[in-house]
């Protein structure tokens, strides 16, 4: 009984100074660095390893660390003054609730030895962002691909490639499959690797891969870490899906997007004739001999105006961004050099830009901007009297200003109409277009076939008679010519 007295009044052993230090992977190029006070959990990267040292409150005979339920797994070396000290090996750091095991001179041991808790964590791959630019879910086989991207790691980005993969549309075809390396499609980005960030653009041309029509092809940007321990990590955006057509099928169907855009245009002017409507309707309510309109109707209807205004702005810029996009895919499809062939003063780049881009984001930042202020300056002629808490409207600079706001509207429907004129220019224009490509496209084809058919009939032209000579050769033999003169003279 007196024994268990003795052990009662004696402090267990334990710790009164405890660091731990973690060693991360070379390859992180990370200093070693010291875990916060406490228990934890502790988040250390897989591969580190962890250094113990620690003073205890009094002099020890053993020490040692456990994980889990298990024996004591790990013995600390005794230093001078008291330290004790632990190296955990990478290959021995597992996660969990580790404890310690202190034995005093006496076998005393802590009934509530200290503990922390580990959280082995893996070195995650990249994260991969990418956005094709410029381009819709078609694409020609001749087509240039912007890719933006943007990585990030948590220590080195080594290595980045483009993923491509296609199948053909025949039960029988055979999957294509290849990476390159984007140094090759960006010449930046070599000066970027070894960076935990990198953004930039690269350009896929998608023609030395022979892609053919009515294909899907299949696009990924993948990245690689620096983890030469477990790894490489590999990190992949999202796969960008795009069908492979014919340059008549795109072409189509920029025509059809071009063509909506135009319709979308034609019901902003129809809006833009309203607001005039509009703002004529509150002139002459207020100028009526009795005013059919109150001060705070007059100004509720202005104000709505105003804001109907600012929206014709807004969505008159929205169709200048998609006809943006329309040119832009178009050069990233070579669209564009085929029509230069045939008039250059009409190509899609002279016709988008100058004559509806253009037009459209003059007209937004200068006219309607302008339309809008003139309304509001109308709408100061209601004024609040403070004296009575009551409004009332200056009716000849009511009318004065509306008159001006309305002037300046009808100047935005003229402009208006002669983009949508040159919409429809550009329409008839690319269907002429369309129509002549695609009659290229087909002496293309019957050139090709004859080509074919000379070689399998033994390298003559398919159009040669048996004795070698053009069957529809005009020009007579001269021996014919003489048969026929001295037959004229019998």
């Amino acid at each position: 009984g007196s024994e268990m007295c003795i052990r009662d009044r004696v402090d267990a052993p334990n710790w009164s100074e405890l660091t731990m230090n973690v060693e991360m992977p070379d390859y992180t190029g990370v200093d070693t660095y010291e875990l916060p006070p406490g228990g934890g959990p502790h988040a250390i990267l897989e591969g580190s390893s962890l250094t113990i040292q620690g003073v205890a409150n009094k002099l020890l005979t053993s020490a040692g660390l456990k994980v889990g339920d298990g024996e004591t797994r790990w013995p600390m070396i005794a230093g001078d003054s008291g330290n004790w000290s632990l190296v955990i090996p990478s290959d021995q750091l597992i996660g969990g609730k580790y404890a310690f095991d202190l034995a005093d001179e006496m076998q005393l041991r802590s009934s509530r030895p200290a503990t922390f808790t580990i959280k082995v964590k893996p070195d995650r791959p990249p994260s991969v962002r990418g956005t094709l630019l410029g381009i819709s879910g078609l694409v020609v086989p001749r087509a240039r691909i912007p890719v933006s991207y943007t990585v990030g790691d948590e220590f080195a980005i080594t290595k980045m490639n483009l993923e491509h993969a296609w199948t053909g549309k025949s039960s029988n075809s055979v999957p294509q499959a290849g990476v390159i390396d984007l140094t090759r499609l960006d010449p930046e980005l070599a000066g970027q690797l070894g960076q935990s960030e990198i953004k930039s653009v690269a350009v896929a041309d998608i023609e030395p891969l022979n892609v053919p029509v009515d294909t899907s092809l299949r696009l990924t940007v993948t990245a690689d870490d620096n983890n030469t321990l477990t790894g490489p990590g590999t990190g992949k955006s999202r796969e960008f899906l795009l069908r492979v057509v014919s340059e008549e099928e795109l072409r189509a169907d920029l025509l059809r997007r071009e063509i909506e855009q135009r319709k979308a245009f034609e019901l902003i002017i129809g809006n833009q004739e309203k607001l005039v409507f509009d703002m004529q309707a509150v002139s002459d309510a207020v100028s009526a001999s009795a005013p059919q309109m109150t001060p705070d109707e007059a100004l509720d209807n202005l104000r709505d105006a105003q804001r109907r205004q600012k929206l014709v702005g807004t969505n008159v810029s929205r169709i200048a961004d998609r006809f943006q996009e329309f040119l832009v895919e178009a050069i990233n499809n070579r669209l564009d050099a085929a029509e230069s062939e045939i008039e250059t003063s009409q190509s899609i780049e002279e016709r988008f830009t100058k004559r509806i881009i253009q037009p459209i984001r003059a007209l937004d930042t200068n006219e309607i901007i302008r339309a809008g202020q003139l309304i509001e300056l109308a709408s100061r002629n209601v004024i609040y009297d403070a004296n009575s808490n009551q409004k009332s409207i200056d009716t000849d600079a009511l009318n004065a200003g509306i008159r001006d706001a309305i002037r300046k509207q009808n100047e935005v429907i003229d402009l208006m109409r002669d983009i949508l004129a040159a919409m429809k220019d550009s329409e008839t224009y690319q269907e002429i277009v369309n129509k002549v490509i695609e009659i290229k496209r087909t002496e293309e084809r019957i050139r090709e076939k004859a080509r074919e058919k000379r070689d399998q009939i033994g390298g003559g032209d398919i159009f040669d008679d048996d004795d070698g000579e053009n069957m529809f050769d005009d020009e007579e033999n001269p021996d014919d010519k003489e048969k026929d003169k001295s037959g004229d003279d019998g």
